[in-house]
């Protein structure tokens, strides 16, 4: 399990690297991302009246993609989760040379 969130974190980290941004725009998304994962994992497991922890989380990563899904619908299909991830005004300079 702890192999699965360190493989995600790796190519999170590494997908960001490829965008040709800042660093401390890469790091504020990785951040984000990580925020939204962690926001929609607790929400979900505190209405599945599943305990909360670290262990938990992790065990229910493999339903994240629906929950961005439900809690965002559509947005993926129009490119805008940077918005969600960065806010509003972050989000436009955002894959543009820093």
């Amino acid at each position: 399990m702890y192999v699965d969130v360190v493989q995600c974190a790796n190519q999170l980290y590494a997908t960001a690297e490829e965008w040709n941004t800042s660093k401390v725009m890469r790091r504020n998304y990785v951040t984000g991302v990580y925020y939204l994962y962690a926001r929609l994992v607790v929400d979900y497991l505190r209405t599945s009246k599943v305990p909360v922890s670290a262990k938990t989380a992790v065990q229910h990563s493999d339903k994240f993609v629906g929950m961005v899904d439900s809690a965002y619908p559509g947005y993926v299909e129009q490119g805008m989760m940077d918005v969600v991830i960065l806010g509003p005004n972050k989000s436009s300079a955002f894959g543009q040379e820093a």
